[in-house]
């Protein structure tokens, strides 16, 4: 299997048209260039949005900027988050090998719900992001 070369994305921030003349849906980055071109569906005609001086793809188009320049930061947050999820699993793991309390006291049931939360927090971890 031959390995695809490494192709950046364009670069960021991304906004919606940002140039006098451009068209609906047009998204540039950062540059300038044309990064991509987005669509949307209402049930408007074109003419009538043109009459209306109302642009058919801005909320797609806001939508796709938002996303793509809020990227890296959400990445770093998730990275953040997981950080902080795996020290918390390792310092505070539950006491699991016997039971405390009667059934239903308030000691074996905090004790199930902390087993319940770590294991959780575990099985989310073991996932990761990508």
């Amino acid at each position: 299997m031959t390995q695809q070369p490494s192709i950046e994305h364009a670069p960021t921030p991304w906004k919606y048209r940002p140039l006098k003349y451009d068209d609906w849906g047009f998204v540039r980055d950062a540059s300038g260039q044309l990064a991509c071109i987005a669509r949307g569906h209402d049930d408007k005609d074109d003419d009538q949005h043109r009459r209306e001086n109302t642009d058919l793809y801005a909320v797609n188009a806001a939508f796709i900027v938002e996303a793509v320049n809020s990227h890296e930061a959400l990445k770093a947050r998730i990275e953040e988050l997981e950080g902080a999820l795996r020290e918390m699993t390792k310092t505070f793991e539950p006491f699991s090998m016997k039971p405390v309390g009667a059934p239903n006291s308030s000691a074996r049931l905090d004790q199930e719900w902390e087993i319940a939360v770590h294991r959780r927090a575990c099985c989310v971890l073991s996932k990761g992001t990508r």
